[in-house]
């Protein structure tokens, strides 16, 4: 289920407790309400009916069994129950001291003692008090009152009282009016939900929060691979993206682009900000010096539903003329030295296919061929790709023992390495030559499958990256987690050295080497090391 699905039946799910919490807490206070609202009616009615002359009078002559005192009894009766249809309750019960009903609702209880033995403190301790029992028309809340003569003794009580079945109907009625109100905020929220769900929908153009998440990274990672520098601006001129190799070639080395995000461009290195114009509305190539250092560049807007948003602008340094033709006349040199050893050896296998042909196979001679073209096709690739030329050296040896050894060597034609300080590169060399020699040894220890060793390097992001790939069998579980320790190795004999000096090169640099069982079953070791920054 997508994120913005989610928001909405939560925002339904927590509108719809609420509204049942609040209901429920409505209903509580509300028979609370009540029933304090009774309560105080009927102690009020209570003591006033105690005080009435003639619920005295009924009282004082209840003892005497005479035609007046039935004719006053009834009396009462009538005047009682007419004050009880007034004032809503559903009994008002006048009894004598000895707790005996002189009024009731029912008319053929009168004359019976009263239910419940709450009324006794009201007859025999003069309180007033209120308490819920069950009488005979069922449970209720009662008042009681004590009646009190001229000469202040209690003569009886009169007790007035409101069932629970009444109360709970008044509940209802309310109740029905909560239930549609529920409704009705169920029915708005998710109106309201509708409404967040098209437009989170249409503010994330239907992508999911991990996709854009995911999106920034890819961004993020691309930035970084990116020769060319690369700077944009909002339509404020506050930096909205940078990336390394712009940081550098700016001089803001002081900054990480992380914290460049968000600035004024005016502030941070206004000599750039010419070259952005406010009406650009096309491509704008120019140029610009910083630093005594000459930059070529590119400014493009960037345009929103065609409104523009902001600019970017990608630039690149501008070699010197005669350090470019120094380095040209340098690599032609080494390129004229490659091209005579490439004769040489060309001819050296021409004269071989010759004297084969005076005695073996054309199968001979068809094999030497091809050895030939892979090593030229090998020396076009190094040359082409690797600029560090130690290393190019270094890869080129280790393929002709590779050779030798019967082992396939792989070059990944992808791969990338610049020229560096001489430290460093005599750093490479140690790092490649003793994980190629490790690899040409596992390699042809498996006879399982043909031996095989391949080699990948690149150095377009932040950190030189070299991969070495064998068809070895592995390494050995009880050795794994030793396995970069000194005098550790699978090899008898005086081994164990070249993958501790590997370890101890990558750490001195801060960078990473691991190691790990690929699903084809062969063992791949990575390096990971931070570039020098003059050449980040």
């Amino acid at each position: 289920m997508k994120l913005r699905q989610q928001i909405a039946l939560y925002s339904v799910g927590l509108s719809l407790v609420q509204a049942l919490l609040l209901t429920a807490l409505l209903v509580v206070g509300l028979r609370v309400d009540y029933l304090d609202t009774l309560t105080r009616h009927g102690d009020q009615l209570a003591e006033v009916l105690a005080q009435d002359q003639e619920v005295i009078a009924a009282l004082s002559t209840s003892t005497v069994q005479s035609t007046a005192q039935l004719q006053s009894t009834a009396q009462l009766q009538r005047s009682i129950e007419h004050k009880r249809q007034l004032s809503g309750a559903a009994y008002i019960v006048v009894t004598d001291e000895q707790a005996r009903r002189l009024t009731h609702p029912r008319p053929e209880l009168i004359g019976q003692r009263f239910i419940g033995e709450d009324i006794w403190p009201a007859l025999q301790q003069g309180r007033q008090y209120h308490s819920e029992a069950t009488g005979s028309l069922g449970n209720a809340v009662r008042s009681f009152a004590p009646v009190r003569d001229a000469q202040g003794q209690i003569i009886g009580a009169v007790v007035v009282g409101y069932l629970q079945a009444t109360i709970k109907e008044l509940l209802n009625d309310k109740l029905l009016w909560l239930v549609a109100l529920v409704l009705l905020v169920c029915c708005l929220t998710a109106a309201l939900a509708w409404f967040i769900h098209r437009r989170l929908r249409k503010t994330l153009m239907d992508w999911e929060p991990e996709q854009i998440a995911r999106k920034f990274t890819e961004q993020a990672l691309v930035l970084e691979s990116v020769f060319d520098a690369i700077l944009a601006i909002d339509a404020g001129q506050r930096i909205l993206t940078i990336n390394q190799t712009a940081v550098q070639c700016l001089k803001l080395g002081r900054y990480s682009p992380d914290e460049l995000v968000g600035q004024p461009l005016a502030d941070v290195c206004p000599l750039v900000l010419p070259m952005f114009s406010d009406n650009a509305q096309g491509l704008s190539e120019q140029g610009f010096t910083l630093a005594g250092q000459s930059y070529s560049s590119k400014v493009l807007p960037m345009l929103w539903r065609g409104r523009a948003m902001g600019q970017v602008m990608t630039f690149r340094a501008e070699g010197d003329v005669n350090e470019l033709s120094h380095q040209i006349s340098h690599l032609r040199q080494y390129g004229d030295m490659l091209r005579m050893q490439t004769h040489e050896y060309a001819n050296k296998l021409n004269s071989l296919a010759g004297l084969l042909q005076m005695g073996e196979t054309d199968k001979a001679l068809a094999l030497i061929h091809t050895e030939s073209e892979d090593y030229q096709a090998l020396l076009q690739q190094v040359m082409a790709a690797i600029a560090d030329r130690p290393v190019a050296g270094l890869i080129l040896g280790k393929f002709n023992r590779a050779r030798e050894l019967g082992v396939a060597f792989e070059f990944d034609p992808l791969s990338r390495l610049q020229e560096y300080p001489h430290a460093l590169s005599v750093e490479l060399i140690t790092i490649l030559g003793n994980l190629l020699d490790n690899g040409l040894r596992a390699a042809r220890a498996n006879a399982a499958i043909p031996a095989r060793i391949s080699l990948s390097i690149s150095d377009a992001g932040k950190h030189i990256i070299l991969e070495v790939e064998d068809s070895g069998a592995g390494v050995d579980e009880q050795l794994a987690d030793h396995l970069f320790e000194y005098g550790v190795s699978q090899q008898a004999g005086d081994h164990g050295v070249g993958l501790y000096l590997v370890k101890e090169i990558v750490n001195r640099y801060q960078g990473s080497l691991v190691w790990e069982r690929t699903p084809e079953q062969t063992t791949l070791f990575s390096v990971y090391l931070p570039k020098p920054e003059e050449n980040n």
